[in-house]
């Protein structure tokens, strides 16, 4: 929840900055550039995170980076919880292209 939170408001704050800055020439998916970069290192991350815990030792099973920790938090840490959100993060990180180019097409479009 709070990597949430932290990257909306950057989010947020990015697409300001980026308005006043390109003023007339700002287009929507310029903001979606940054957002698709940060989606494919955090399915990394959580990738990451899942193959080291199909190979967990007697300890048991653990988050091996912050950016994982972050996205996943305090709780039953399970093998199937972390490929859920793998899974979730991967579907995210294809998507982001597909609206990159459905936006720019449509744009372009009715410009």
């Amino acid at each position: 929840m709070v990597f949430i939170s932290i990257t909306v408001v950057i989010f947020y704050v990015y697409n300001i900055l980026i308005k006043k800055i390109a003023k007339d020439k700002y287009k929507p998916y310029f903001s979606l550039l940054p957002l698709l970069l940060l989606s494919v290192i955090v399915s990394i991350a959580l990738g990451s995170n899942y193959i080291s815990s199909l190979s967990a030792n007697n300890d048991g099973i653990a988050i091996n980076n912050m950016l994982a920790y972050w996205i996943i938090g305090e709780g039953g840490w399970t093998i199937t919880e972390f490929r859920n959100y793998f899974l979730i993060s991967v579907i995210i990180s294809l998507s982001l292209p597909c609206v990159y180019i459905f936006q720019r097409k449509c744009l372009l479009k009715w410009s």
